[in-house]
């Protein structure tokens, strides 16, 4: 057990340390495969092994108390001088010396980077230049490679530029708010300004019990129930009585069909109707009346609680997420009292 947890700690370092060595692998492959084409395989063999050696060192995990500029910029250094060293059979390696160079700017910032193009191009001049017996100054690196030392300083100096701009770019969408969190607050600034303008609210209770009232001026004598369906699928009354055995299996079909429904029995009539949002069944209105309910009570019903239903969604949807803030909240409490008065106390 002991050896899984050590494995499983080292596993994200070792992860973080092959990726960056696998890139610079296959750079260097490619740019040896690129000179052994040009130069011919005996000139390649050597700046390829020089600089997977560089990019092993230059990848090897290091104390957090080394600043995080030393690694990338010894590596550059480091690259810069096996290239220039190595004069026209290392030119086509040159590509390489912008990976710690990047890395550079990624990890420590403009100056480092900076610094570190400073130096690379310093190294690749001074390795490069000599005097020919006319007294004429040259690059050995340009002769046969087409490209001066001068241009690679330019191409050194935009790269560090880069790199330090992603660093800041990355820096700022890392500092940035979580966006489910920005979202959610955007919606909440929304709500707040559209539940001022309310008549009635977003309590449920409230509207279902203005529906109620509506609905007993349009069938008197009615009994009108307004009900939701708890988390455990049970119907709950909102406004109104429980319902009885009767009434609940009207409701439950008129739930289900998202239709009305109206049965009578022993001179009780029962009419379920269905509280919709769009396509949704929200909530159901269940009258009971010792009479028959004509469809055209019925109908006067149905476009009471048509008008009813987007407000009555509304505020059960807001009063779910209210009660989700008030479980969040009554969680947090818990967890300092257990860890913090119950420990003191104990």
């Amino acid at each position: 057990m002991w050896q899984i947890t050590q494995v499983a700690r080292l596993r994200p370092r070792l992860t973080s340390v092959y990726w960056p060595l696998l890139a610079r692998a296959c750079l260097i492959a490619l740019c040896g495969l690129i000179t052994a084409f040009v130069y011919g395989p005996g000139n390649a063999i050597a700046p390829a092994l020089l600089l997977l050696l560089v990019a092993a060192l230059g990848t090897l995990p290091v104390p957090a108390t080394v600043p995080a500029w030393l690694q990338p910029l010894t590596e550059t250094l480091a690259a810069s001088l096996v290239v220039g060293a190595l004069q026209d059979s290392g030119a086509l390696f040159l590509p390489y010396v912008l990976l710690p160079l990047a890395t550079a700017g990624i990890t420590a910032g403009l100056a480092a980077a900076l610094v570190a193009a400073g130096l690379a191009s310093l190294t690749l001049v001074l390795t490069t230049l000599y005097v020919d017996p006319t007294g004429q100054v040259l690059f050995r690196l340009g002769g046969s490679s087409g490209v001066e030392p001068w241009t690679w300083v330019l191409i050194f100096m935009a790269v560090a530029v880069v790199a330090a701009w992603m660093k800041r770019v990355s820096i700022g969408q890392s500092s940035s708010p979580d966006p489910a969190y920005a979202d959610a607050h955007r919606l909440l600034s929304e709500l707040h300004v559209v539940a001022r303008q309310l008549s009635l609210g977003l309590d449920p209770p409230t509207l279902a019990a203005a529906l109620v009232d509506e609905l007993r001026g349009l069938v008197p004598g009615a009994d009108p129930t307004v009900l939701v369906k708890s988390g455990s699928s049970r119907f709950v009354p909102i406004v109104g009585d429980v319902p009885t055995s009767f009434a609940e299996s009207v409701m439950l079909d008129a739930w289900v069909g998202s239709g009305t429904i109206r049965r009578s029995r022993h001179g009780t009539t029962v009419a379920a109707l269905p509280v919709l949002m769009g396509a949704r069944v929200v909530a159901v209105v269940v009258l009971t009346a010792h009479r028959a309910v004509d469809d055209d009570e019925l109908e006067r019903c149905r476009k009471a609680i048509a008008l009813a239903g987007p407000r009555l969604a509304s505020a059960l949807l807001f009063d779910d997420v209210r009660h989700l803030a008030t479980v969040d909240e009554r969680m947090r409490l818990a967890r300092e009292i257990h860890d913090g008065i119950a420990q003191d106390m104990a």
